[in-house]
């Protein structure tokens, strides 16, 4: 049986011996952040058109 899942995240930092593949996609969308105070974070505005 074949396993098709996908993990995702955030990478930092990488070395890489031989060879790496990287999808990234343009949706021609801009997303903005904006700073919710009860987390103390910047959060994505996906609302925000």
């Amino acid at each position: 049986m074949i396993d098709f899942s996908a993990l995702a995240g955030h990478l930092l930092t990488a070395t890489l011996n031989g060879a790496g593949e990287f999808v990234v996609e343009d949706y021609g969308e801009t997303v903005t952040r904006i700073y919710n105070a009860e987390l103390g974070l910047n959060c994505y505005d996906f609302n925000n058109k």
